[in-house]
């Protein structure tokens, strides 16, 4: 088995035929995890439960119909700790938790269960170091190549712009399923070491790299191992999607980028990728905060 225990968060339980279910968000289609499970209230913490029988997200419908959702703004999925709950047992219970997770992600909300997952598909690896830099929440497909955002609401009458920007697909991108999540700068900005700086929290949501220094398939790579769902490359000094950006491949006549590369060196690659001109990235770094 591949990966790491991560602790995913807390999660309130749906009562199903008798049975508790959770809906977990953010898991990428055809991939395989496994769950353990703990329960918390105003006395303290259980024991994490056993390991899951190996769960597979699937397919649903059309491939490419799929649509992953990932980390909005601010919405990092933690542990949390009912508002009630002030005496000793909650301190205990908050230092407990806070050993668990970084505590720049820390807040307090009711909840009833916290979750940790194990991808069985991907080696994920999370260091503490958490970005303090939020990005839009964005919608990317590396079917219909088209990376779409709404506005801000400036003038404060409720209405917001649709803007969609051209992207180009790796040749090698899995076209299977959209995603939608904030977006977030890698760093290093290159995304060349593993694991990435801020890889807790690159989890969940689209990684912007810029282009140099490794290969693209490495980078892509770092982002997944990270628990990304989705990676743009700056396309650096491209000034269009053609040969002179990628070798072999024009956009035009249905080519991704990267057609010439082996396939085996991108056969372990899950999360959708595409490459953004320039004068786009600066757009959307334009909207960080």
């Amino acid at each position: 088995m591949h990966g790491q225990w991560e602790v995913l968060g807390s999660y309130g339980p749906q009562l199903h035929d008798g049975m508790l279910r959770f809906l977990i968000d953010h898991l990428i289609p055809n991939t395989a995890y496994q769950f353990r499970i703990s329960s918390y209230n105003s006395v303290g913490v259980s024991a994490v439960g056993s390991a899951s029988a190996p769960i597979s997200t699937g397919f649903e419908g059309k491939q490419h119909d799929n649509h992953v959702h990932g980390h909005g703004k601010r919405d990092v999925i933690v542990h949390h700790v009912p508002d009630s709950d002030v005496g000793e047992s909650s301190a205990k219970l908050r230092d407990h938790l806070k050993s668990l997770l970084d505590p720049h992600l820390f807040q307090v909300t009711p909840a009833l269960f916290y979750i940790l997952s194990l991808s069985l598909s991907l080696n994920m690896e999370y260091p503490s170091r958490a970005s303090q830099v939020h990005g839009p929440v964005i919608t990317l497909s590396d079917h219909t190549e088209t990376l779409t955002y709404n506005t801000l609401d400036t003038l404060g009458n409720g209405h917001s712009e649709q803007v969609s920007l051209a992207v180009w697909s790796g040749h090698w991108s899995p076209r299977r399923f959209q995603v939608t999540a904030e977006l977030i700068m890698t760093d290093p900005p290159l995304a060349e070491t593993r694991p990435l700086l801020n890889a807790r929290a690159v989890r969940g949501r689209i990684a912007l790299v810029e282009r140099g220094l490794v290969p693209l398939v490495e980078k892509v790579l770092h982002v997944q191992s990270a628990g990304g769902i989705g990676v743009i490359i700056d396309a650096g000094e491209c000034v269009a999607f053609n040969q002179m950006c990628s070798a072999g491949a024009e956009k035009r006549n249905g080519d991704g980028f990267g057609k010439l590369d082996m396939p085996r060196l991108w056969e372990r690659v899950r999360i959708p990728v595409v490459m953004l001109l320039r004068n786009d990235v600066d757009t959307l770094l334009a909207l960080f905060e």
